[in-house]
């Protein structure tokens, strides 16, 4: 049998505390506050097309260059994402 690493815990703790979360509230019937009300449906949309085109333009862009290219670009996206918000 294979041990699990880090990441892999990581997983099963998160999946555990947001499948226990959903359970208490359908239990109790008290979601702990997890309604979006009518007004904050539209930027909630908007912000989920906005990071579903974010990574399906880094998913496509990735896939038309060389690994080099794409292990650049996958490693300083980060850089660049944190050091343009400092200054």
């Amino acid at each position: 049998m294979k041990a699990i690493d880090a990441r892999g815990a990581a997983v099963a703790l998160l999946l555990s505390v947001f499948w226990g979360v959903l359970a208490w509230g359908w239990v109790t019937g008290r979601p702990l506050g997890f309604r979006i009300d009518r007004h904050e449906w539209r930027p909630l949309l908007v912000l989920a097309l906005l990071c579903s085109a974010q990574i399906a333009s880094m998913n496509i862009g990735t896939a038309m260059t060389t690994a080099a290219h794409a292990s650049v670009r996958l490693n300083l996206y980060a850089v660049h994402t944190s050091c343009s918000h400092t200054s």
